[in-house]
């Protein structure tokens, strides 16, 4: 069953929200979600129940959580299905906070280069196991050109920068690389994030994150300004609960 409000209803709220962004940077420094965190609020105790070896096969999966963890375990000398499948800081959206004003060379130390396969929902994990080892959804289908045929935006795809149709083809191809490389895992580890899901009803496909954290955040701020192909795109949005 699926629950939810209309996407473009879920963005007018999430512009109006001053605490949308966690880490809020320059003037809107004051207005990031973490000075709301109260110090000492919970203290964590866990028992490990079970181990990992150096010779694990690990394949990682959700949020930049799970980008940690693939740090600390490549640090311990732990394979992972995955490496060896980053993207190149060339692709990144250079209006990313992270790229903003930087150089090739500075995102090449500061770059998260796997970030674009960030996922946040058990939805959105499901949907990219569905789309790749059943043919869920085709390529074709589920990106949006947004008008000319120079640029497209894939929306599973998150923080890399638009681009013509050969373009957006390897972005995705790479993605799925570093999915069907679970295949190889004996140990899959998830780690989730906190965001809502949204929902392609066009297509029945899940967004990996919200559309305000996009090449298309731009474009987005203005809604009423929007292009006719973006704004059909978001009517097909919901913001849902999927059970």
């Amino acid at each position: 069953m699926l629950t939810g409000q209309l996407g473009l209803d879920a963005l007018r709220t999430a512009m109006e929200n001053k605490h949308r962004f966690f880490d809020a940077k320059g003037d809107n420094v004051n207005s990031g979600g973490y000075r709301r965190k109260v110090p000492g609020l919970c203290t964590i105790h866990h028992s490990p129940k079970f181990v990992l070896t150096k010779s694990s096969e690990i394949y990682t999966v959700g949020s930049c959580f799970a980008r940690e963890v693939e740090n600390a375990l490549k640090e311990l000398g732990v394979s992972l299905t995955s490496d060896g499948l980053e993207f190149p800081v060339q692709w990144v959206d250079p209006n990313h906070a992270q790229a903003r004003n930087k150089s090739t060379e500075e995102l090449e130390k500061t770059f998260g280069k796997r970030t674009p396969i960030n996922r946040y929902s058990t939805h959105s994990i499901t949907y990219d196991f569905e789309r790749v080892f059943t043919d869920r959804g085709s390529f074709e289908e589920t990106i949006l050109d947004l008008g000319d045929g120079s640029k497209y935006w894939d929306p599973q795809v998150k923080n890399i920068k638009l681009g013509d149709l050969e373009h957006t083809k390897s972005v995705r191809e790479l993605l799925d690389k570093n999915i069907l490389s679970a295949k190889r895992a004996n140990v899959i580890i998830i780690t989730l994030g906190m965001t809502e899901t949204w929902f392609d009803s066009a297509h029945g496909a899940i967004l990996p994150t919200p559309p305000l954290h996009s090449p298309l955040s731009p474009i987005l701020s203005d809604l009423d300004s929007s292009t006719p192909v973006t704004m059909k795109f978001l009517k097909t949005l919901t913001i849902c609960t999927l059970y």
